[in-house]
């Protein structure tokens, strides 16, 4: 009977052992899914065109990690080595701006021995639309369509336009719908990038901006030629557009640099024009010099120019610049534009206007300055209110269509020298052409702080150094300098033709002045062969009340 129990203690111990390893081995298989868990509060997450961020919650019982494939989402936090316990997940989505298109993703979950992969998995579901947009008129509404076209410019050749009719309406105008903010994203840079003078990537349609504005900034990446449109074909036409940008160029390689909001470079016009467009932001020329040009509205222009503003301020290191049009070339108008940036240059030899800088075959007319010109500059360095430097078979101003001049001209030295027929005027900095003058008149106090006689100063221009008519001008503002200082003309050294102008301004010697005081005059300073015909007199030359006796300087005051 003992025997009997002893076997059944035995047997029962034996069964409990197996049951035991049975036991312990079941635990040690147990899957990832039977062993981890997640918890999700949301699986599906949509956003709207704008994107932005989105919130869930997780829970785990293990370490956890999340990931996706795609570039448009993201998450903050990413992963943890310990169990989450209703942690917070923000999801952000970029804005997407494909009309009437959506595109989703898929945002991985998982939780459990993270390096060797024994884990479980949920999923979350993004999706995205992008703006709805109902048929519509072609045109130009979005800053996507702006890029599109930029890169149909782009294709030109020197033989044929591209294909735009896919924006085109039935005028063959492209119209801009929408005001268009680019925030953060470049611009496009819409065309090609040389400076040949044919049609090769240069916008030869018609773009109608109806009032609206393109914003943002214009950066060089690499490229010489920064404006929204960078070459304008001879039939191009560009009209009713503002452009407010922050632009940039800081090009370093060979090819001529150009910088405007609106046109880089314009190729020889038939029929193409630039009307009732408005600059804002600011430009900067930065990097090397060879001979680069910048313009509020336009760096190179060859074509008409109309009923345009400029309220960009200017920094440049650039030998052309100016507040309308950097440099221009060829026979063509500048018509009712006005230019109220600030513009600052340092640049030895440089032409600075606040209309045009070079002035080279060009009319200018009813156009004005308000703005205030600063040039520091050594060699032959000229600034005016209206143009740098005059020359070519140009002119400035009519009776039907008078310039003005409001803004402060200033002229400041560099460590290079100033070489003769350096100047700085009201109208006209410098003339090295027969440029005849008409009806033009300076409101703004015009001032070399250049203590070296080659330098002049002029209420109306500088230095004369090719004979030209001035016509029914006026001086209304003080006129300072080291020397050869007029109400109408710094330096002449030609017989200029002075007919029916006026000074009302005071000419004065610079504080600062070493060299002699030689040549202050009323009407104009060193002239001894200009020819004065009814003008008239008032201000002070060197304190001592304007008139005749004093119209012309001489060579010791």
């Amino acid at each position: 009977m003992r025997n009997l129990r002893l076997k059944s203690t035995l047997f029962l111990a034996v069964v409990l052992g197996i049951a035991g390893s049975a036991a312990s081995c079941d635990n040690d298989e147990l899957t990832p899914k039977e062993r981890y868990s997640i918890e999700l509060s949301s699986e599906n997450l949509h956003f709207t065109e704008e994107g932005g961020n989105s919130s869930l919650t997780l829970s785990t019982n293990s370490q956890w990690e999340i990931n996706t494939s795609s570039d448009w989402v993201s998450f903050v936090p990413t992963q943890s080595g310990a169990a989450a316990d209703k942690q917070s997940i923000t999801i952000t989505a970029l804005p997407f701006s494909e009309e009437n298109g959506s595109r989703t993703t898929v945002i991985s979950v998982k939780c459990g021995d993270i390096t060797t992969d024994a884990v479980v998995r949920k999923f979350i579901n993004v999706s995205q639309e992008g703006p709805v947009v109902e048929d519509r008129e072609p045109g130009i509404y979005s800053l996507k369509d702006l890029t599109e076209l930029g890169e149909a410019i782009a294709s030109a050749t020197k033989e044929a336009d591209p294909d735009y009719s896919k924006w085109q309406d039935e005028n063959g105008v492209i119209n801009l719908y929408n005001d268009i903010n680019a925030g953060a994203t470049p611009l496009p840079l819409m065309g090609g990038q040389t400076t040949a003078n044919d049609k090769s990537g240069a916008f030869g349609a018609v773009f109608d901006g109806n009032g609206h504005t393109i914003s943002g900034r214009l950066e060089s990446g690499g490229q010489p030629i920064v404006a929204l449109f960078t070459r304008l074909a001879p039939t191009g036409i560009i009209r009713n557009l503002t452009v407010d940008v922050e632009a940039t160029n800081d090009y370093t390689g060979s090819v001529q640099k150009h910088l405007a909001a609106v046109v880089g470079f314009s190729v020889t016009a038939t029929g193409g024009r630039i009307e009732n467009c408005t600059s804002k932001g600011t430009l900067t020329m930065a990097g090397p010099t060879d001979n680069p040009r910048v313009g509020g509205i336009v760096a190179y222009g060859r074509c008409d120019i109309t009923d345009c503003s400029n309220y960009a301020d200017i920094t440049s290191n650039s030998t052309r610049v100016a507040g309308i049009n950097g440099a221009g070339g060829g026979a063509f108008t500048l018509s009712n534009c006005k230019n109220y940036g600030n513009i600052h240059v340092s640049c030895d030899a440089a032409q600075v206007g606040g209309i045009i800088g070079q002035l080279n075959g060009q009319t200018i007319l009813g156009c004005e300055n308000h703005g205030g010109i600063t040039l520091a500059g050594g060699k032959k360095a000229v600034v005016g209110g209206i143009a740098g430097n005059s020359q070519g078979s140009s002119s400035i101003g009519s009776a039907e269509a008078p310039c003005l001049n409001k803004g402060v001209v200033t002229l400041n030295g560099l460590e290079t020298a100033p070489a003769a027929g350096s100047g700085v005027g009201g109208i006209s900095g410098g003339m090295s052409a027969a440029v005849p003058i008409a009806y033009a008149t300076n409101e703004g106090a015009v001032v070399s702080n250049i203590d070296d006689s080659n330098v002049a100063a002029g209420g109306i221009v500088g230095a004369i150094t090719k004979a030209a008519p001035l016509t029914n001008c006026q001086n209304k503002a003080s006129v300072t300098s080291a020397a050869n200082a007029g109400g109408i003309v710094g330096s002449t050294t030609v017989a200029t033709e002075i007919t029916a102008c006026g000074n009302t301004g005071d000419i004065v010697r610079l504080a600062t002045a070493t060299v002699p005081a030689a040549w202050f005059g009323g009407i104009a300073g060193q002239g001894p062969s200009a020819v004065l015909t009814n003008c008239t007199f008032g201000g002070t030359v060197l304190g001592a009340a304007g008139d005749s006796n004093n119209a012309i300087g001489t060579a010791a005051q």
